[in-house]
Formats: structure tokens, C-alpha cells, sequence
């Protein structure tokens, strides 16, 4: 049995996507192998495990971001992940969402989500352009 320290709440990466719309030098899409290997086993989280995932985990993290490697804006089904995200994250005012990203699928309508949304924050990555 594992046990953490009283009050422990983690810092969650729900990898939801590997896809990437670019190629930066010191991350695995620049190794071609790698990328082709990817490309073939394009794997992206259901909606049902995703939904079971914020509701398991959040109430139990101190921070959430989706896609640890890769960009999160490509995964296909972004918008209904936005959505029930925000709404997750509505309920739960004291977890922050903090997401890297290269910024480039990055809309004003895409960060509608946030609204009401108490912590939220990018690490944008400009090593890509």
C-alpha cells in the first residue's frame, strides 16, 4: 500500500494526445522513427475514461494539464474536452489548470473555457518557431 503525506495533492498530466502540429528540435516528434511510429499508433483518450479521469482525479490535485507531450489543442476532440473541463475546474475553484503549449491553435474561442475559471496559466513554448 502506498500512502502520501497528509494534504499530498499531485500534479496530474492526462496525456489525452500525442499528436503535434509541429516539429521542434528537442522534443521526440523531431526523431523521425519516433514520429512514424507515433503517426501509426495514434493514440487518443476516449471521452468515457477522460470523463472518469477528472472525476476521480481532480478532487484530488493540486494541478491538471492534458497531453504531456504533444499538443493538446490537436487532439481531435478538444472541444468537448474544453468544455467538460472547464466545467470540472468550475467545481473545483482550488485546482489549477497549467498547460504547455506552442500557442499556435491558441484562440480566443478556444479560451472560452476558462471563463470563471479561478487559476489558470500557459507555459508557451517558442523554441517551435
Amino acid at each position: 500500500m502506498i500512502t502520501h503525506p497528509l494534504g499530498y495533492k499531485p500534479y496530474i498530466i492526462l496525456n489525452t494526445t500525442q499528436r503535434c502540429n509541429y516539429r521542434c528540435r528537442m522534443c521526440f516528434w523531431s526523431n523521425p522513427e519516433i514520429a512514424r511510429n507515433l503517426k501509426e499508433n495514434d493514440l487518443v483518450m476516449s471521452m468515457d475514461l477522460f470523463r472518469r479521469a477528472l472525476e476521480e482525479v481532480v478532487p484530488y490535485c493540486s494541478s491538471l494539464c492534458l497531453a504531456g507531450g504533444g499538443e493538446f489543442l490537436a487532439d481531435p476532440l478538444i472541444e468537448e474536452r474544453l468544455s467538460l473541463l472547464g466545467d470540472t475546474l468550475r467545481r473545483h475553484p482550488e485546482v489549477k489548470f497549467i498547460q504547455t503549449t506552442n500557442a499556435s491553435l491558441l484562440t480566443a474561442d478556444k479560451l472560452q473555457f476558462l471563463r470563471g475559471v479561478r487559476y489558470a496559466g500557459f507555459n508557451i513554448s517558442i523554441d517551435s518557431v
